[in-house]
């Protein structure tokens, strides 16, 4: 079941920073711990946000806890996770709509209207801006998160996709399509690109770890066997783990 949800949705590994916060603020997924004004969140455990089917989930990176979210999402979404505002944003792929929503389950806001071939999304939560990829287009795009200021960052590209971004290290991430896909690099403004990697098998998804500074990927071959790939964020320290995620 969750190989099968790996396969046909982007999964966002999400570990909640400690932030100060005002009296009587409320924790989402956290512990209020502290007195008067000195409240903090205390994160529980990292956890799994992730679109499968209609709907967003979370889960627990054991398997438990398991939880909906928010439904009537779209069959096809891409997702990501606002830390500081506590907010979803995805985008619907059938469509081209930018939308967003509070984990407390306010009502969804229409942010933009894209093409309907928008491949990739990003949310940059300290910044506050948003990025997205059109593969029809080549073009990387921005906006902040109100819907405004939009703007082409980066154009004629290679059907790009999967776009990801590091706030803390100033990267956008994303996959290159073509002849031989690349995982390539740039800083949030979209100059100084660079390819990280080649890649003979086409990606499926794109992940990173900010943490270690890491990208991880899962790629099928043409026999149809299955692997997640991990390199650091130079292309360097290669890893494939031959998994069957059928």
């Amino acid at each position: 079941m969750l190989a099968a949800m790996i396969k046909t949705a982007l999964v966002c590994f999400l570990v909640q920073s400690t932030g100060s916060l005002a009296l009587g603020a409320a924790c989402w997924d956290e512990r209020l711990t502290g007195a008067g004004r000195n409240n903090t969140c205390t994160a529980l455990q990292p956890f799994f946000m992730f679109g499968h089917g209609k709907s967003i989930h979370r889960m627990g990176l054991d398997g438990k806890n398991h939880r909906r979210l928010a439904a009537g999402m779209g069959s096809s979404i891409l997702l990501d996770f606002h830390f500081r505002e506590e907010r979803l944003y995805w985008a619907d792929r059938r469509t081209g709509v930018i939308y967003k929503a509070s984990v407390q389950g306010a009502h969804r806001q229409k942010l933009y209207s894209s093409d309907k071939h928008i491949s990739g999304l990003a949310v940059d939560w300290m910044g506050n801006s948003i990025y997205w990829t059109s593969s029809r287009k080549g073009e990387i795009k921005k906006m902040d998160i109100n819907g405004k200021t939009e703007r082409t960052i980066s154009r004629n590209l290679s059907q790009p996709s999967f776009i990801n971004v590091d706030p803390s290290h100033r990267f956008l991430f994303w996959v290159s399509g073509g002849t031989v896909s690349e995982i390539h690099r740039s800083d949030l403004a979209g100059q100084r690109k660079m390819t990280v990697v080649k890649i003979a098998e086409p990606p499926k998804a794109l992940s990173i770890d900010r943490e270690d500074r890491r990208l991880f990927w899962v790629q099928f071959g043409l026999q149809g066997e299955s692997s997640i790939a991990s390199c650091d964020y130079s292309g360097n320290s290669l890893h494939i783990m031959d998994l069957p995620l059928q």
